[in-house]
């Protein structure tokens, strides 16, 4: 037992406690080189090491040894060599002690530069995970659940032999210029993320370029320790890690597991060590991998008795625990009570959809938890949070379904979520679900798009009140957290002028000494690096677009892991938290998102290529996670990068005349994208629409024509449909000489979007509302609807009017289009 407490060299027992809570929490990242198949086998005996693979092949190529790189001896080989000392030579592999022993363990991601099948087969047996096979040229994969685990074979696999293999440090830079999204993927998670190198030398030429990003400066020293497994201890190996923060295990792979299994020999179950509490309410019925994808997307709120806490971060703008709740630390806010008072009684088993709305910072989250918490003490309800990671997948409807009793769902920034909760409320047969969300204001339109605008209920967040400022104060006063002594001394001018800010800013000017709150920002600009203000806007425009926030991965490819540390651990005047970290860790934003806002806000008038830097390094930095399956899955840097593509709501708001620049910027990463297009149509439609001239007009609306086609001929998706449309119908509003032509197309693009919608048993406003508004122009115009369009649109009028008959607008044009057809 002695020899193992001393595996570690240079290690305190403080690194090596935190090293083994990262292996119980799943933290780690592996690095396989051959060394860790060194006790498996096959029927040809031991597994040859790369430089024993070398001496073969240039035996059978009949060359000198060690002249010639293993990718050109591989290259030269005939069809049948390679499937004798390639393919037979490492396939149908008996994996050893070491290859089993990590498959008892949780880990992040598994990257292996073996194209052995030993993990393969070790998989097959008992494991922790359920793994994922993946070859480096397959497209990026997101797991939602610890219970799965992506296991790249960075060389190829004798499993995916027609795939190709990589054997050299030329085929490696060949590959990584087409910026492989494995390769970037692996470099971005080595700078700052915990990993563990085994069986590789630190000298071999591709653990040489994946370590060229990783230093002393970009490891965080707030995440447990990286480690490198040799049996070499030497001067070398010493410097080597000391450059790369790594710290070394002395011994071969087979010890290090070893070591891990005597540690810790029985890991904790993810099930077991689930904090979500979700799993709990859940029938035995439901399988293992929905129970987990359920874990993932839901907290279930519990139940605690008043309480006493000391923490103050509620009050420098993060969101309040339920420990925080439970302690009563939140202003009672009326808009609680309103929602409480229409949740349906115990018994009752009306279906409803009710949305907070309110403007950035007034309170929504803070007013959504205090709801759910209240809920959850009636103790009618099983009451649901919804992660900000959470994907919502079409199976959540029925593992709904199989819960027993009343459920209460919450979900903030519901625009967010809102295809998937109208997947639920269509698929879900549960009848006892109550549905409670938040979102800003401005995106209300999107959300009567999507449920109608009858299809939800509303309660607004008032202005603070009178009363809500004294309790504000009176709270902060007891906390000890007053920086003024005018509030204080409950001075009126100072009280009355709280109440034109949201909370979460006059919190923060109670706090900063009642200072103005552009001198806030302007003294929090003045202390911080250059370094420390970008990592923060790109932290704040991420959360700004979803608020899952951004992978630090992600981030690390711009700033140091020192800085992150520094702003993580709150030692830097602007202070980035962990989000969600109940269900995934590794995402940031900013602490006080509502105070990030307008820190970008004030930046963008004075450095306003600061925020397009921003905006770029995102771009760049999420390109690789996302693809055509990642959209699908919905994971969270999908949905990060289709709002960060947004015209009308974010990139006009923040980039203004440089909207087009970034555009061509992106260009190059993202037009396989039709969410690119489509938005990129959008913003030339816009300039159209602003043009005072015919001809400038007509030639932005015919690049916006050609954009939004190839949005479509990318993917036939009906948000893509819906925008060629809108063109179109555009071409008819202004009176083109070819209007009857455009609406004709438009008409039947409308109709496939509807189409394909209803097929999902989805019914968007969207579409609908660009026919009828089309329709109208065309008879505007002095043109008359096609005979053949005629019934196929007063069908869908018909339809539009009974289905959103709360919507005003909606109603009146629709009838009138029907009275002129």
């Amino acid at each position: 037992m002695e020899e193992l407490d001393l595996a570690f060299v240079n290690a305190s027992p403080e690194l090596e406690k935190r090293f083994l809570s990262g292996i119980a929490a799943g933290r780690y990242t592996l690095l396989l080189g051959a060394g860790a198949s060194r006790d498996s086998f096959n029927r040809f005996g031991d597994l040859p090491l790369t430089a024993d693979l070398q001496e073969e092949l240039s035996k059978v190529t009949e060359v000198s040894p060690g002249k010639y790189s293993l990718q050109r001896l591989y290259a030269s080989l005939t069809e049948t060599e390679r499937q004798k000392h390639i393919r037979d030579r490492f396939s149908d592999c008996t994996p050893g002690e070491t290859v089993r022993a990590i498959t008892s363990y949780y880990w992040k991601r598994i990257f292996t530069l073996n194209i052995d099948d030993t993990l393969n087969a070790a998989y097959t047996t008992h494991s922790m995970q359920s793994p994922k096979f993946l070859h480096f040229s397959d497209p990026y994969e997101d797991f939602q659940a610890k219970s799965d685990v992506p296991v790249i074979n960075l060389h190829g696999s004798v499993r995916r032999h027609e795939d190709g293999y990589v054997f050299s440090y030329e085929e490696y830079a060949r590959i990584t210029k087409g910026q492989n999204p494995w390769m970037v993927i692996l470099s971005n998670s080595i700078r700052s993320e915990p990993v563990i190198i085994s069986g590789a030398s630190l000298e071999e030429s591709d653990i040489e370029y994946y370590l060229s990003y990783r230093s002393e400066t970009t490891a965080r020293e707030d995440l447990p320790p990286s480690i490198y497994v040799s049996n070499e201890v030497n001067r070398l190996s010493e410097s080597l890690c000391k450059e790369h923060n790594l710290i070394q295990f002395s011994g071969y792979s087979s010890d290090f597991f070893n070591y891990v299994r005597v540690k810790l020999p029985n890991p904790p179950r993810i099930e077991q060590d689930s904090n979500s509490g979700v799993t709990g309410i859940l029938p035995n019925a439901v399988s293992r991998h929905a129970r987990m994808n359920f874990d993932a997307d839901f907290e279930l709120v519990p139940h605690l008795e008043e309480i006493n806490t000391s923490s103050n971060k509620f009050y420098y703008g993060q969101p309040p625990t339920w420990k925080d709740l439970a302690a009563k630390l939140d202003v009672s806010r009326i808009e609680s009570g309103r929602l409480l008072d229409i949740a349906p009684q115990e018994g009752e088993t009306a279906r409803q959809l009710n949305v907070l709305l309110g403007e950035t910072g007034s309170g929504k989250t803070t007013i959504l938890k205090r709801v759910a918490f209240n809920l959850a003490e009636r103790g009618v309800y099983h009451v649901l949070w919804t992660s900000e990671l959470a994907r919502l997948s079409r199976t959540t409807a029925d593992t709904l379904d199989m819960i027993d009793g009343p459920v209460a769902l919450i979900v903030d920034n519901l625009a967010d979520h809102a295809l998937a909760v109208n997947d639920v409320l269509s698929l879900s047969e549960k009848e006892d679900i109550f549905i409670v969300g938040a979102e800003r204001t401005y995106r209300e339109e999107y959300l009567a798009r999507i449920f109608g605008s009858g299809g939800f209920s509303r309660t607004n967040v008032d202005a603070l009140s009178a009363l809500d400022v004294k309790r504000l104060i009176d709270i902060l006063v007891d906390r000890a957290l007053i920086g003024s002594h005018r509030a204080l001394m409950g001075q009126r001018a100072f009280l009355k002028s709280l109440r034109n800010d949201p909370i979460a800013i006059a919190s923060c000017r109670v706090i900063n000494d009642f200072r103005p709150l552009d001198r806030i920002i302007d003294d929090l600009r003045s202390v911080s690096s250059h370094e420390e203000i970008l990592t923060y806007v790109m932290a704040g425009i991420a959360e700004h677009c979803h608020k899952s926030g951004i992978r630090a991965e992600i981030l690390s490819r711009t700033v140091n892991g020192m800085t992150l540390d520094a702003m993580i651990g709150g030692r830097s005047p602007l202070h980035l938290k962990e989000i969600d970290a109940v269900h995934m860790s590794g995402y940031l934003g900013a602490e006080n998102s509502t105070l990030a806002e307008h820190i970008i806000a004030r930046i963008n008038l004075n450095d306003p290529d600061l925020v397009f830097s921003a905006f770029v390094s995102l771009s760049d930095g999420l390109a690789p996670y996302v693809n055509r399956g990642a959209i699908r899955a919905r994971t969270p840097e999908a949905r990060l990068a289709g709002r960060l593509f947004d015209f009308d709501d974010i990139v006009k708001k923040f980039l203004g005349s440089r909207t087009e620049e970034f555009y061509d910027r992106s260009h190059k990463v993202w037009r396989w994208n039709s969410r690119f297009w489509e938005q990129y149509a959008l913003m030339k439609l816009e300039r159209a629409l602003r043009c005072f001239d015919d001809k400038s007009r007509d030639e932005f609306l015919a690049e916006a024509l050609q954009r939004a086609r190839h949005s479509v001929a990318i993917e036939r998706h009906p948000f893509g449909l819906n925008t060629l449309a809108k063109v179109l119908m555009t071409f008819v509003s202004v009176g083109h000489r070819d209007s009857s032509i455009h609406f004709l197309e438009a008409s039947r693009h409308i109709k496939d979007a509807i189409e394909i919608e209803s097929k999902y048993r989805r019914s968007s406003q969207h579409p609908y509302s660009t026919l009828i508004l089309g329709a109208l122009d065309l008879i505007d115009q002095g043109s008359s609807i096609p005979e053949s369009e005629v019934k196929p649109i007063r069908d869908l009028t018909d339809y539009a009017i009974d289905r959103w008959k709360f919507d005003a607008a909606m109603r009146d044009k629709g009838k009138r289009l029907l009275s002129l057809i």
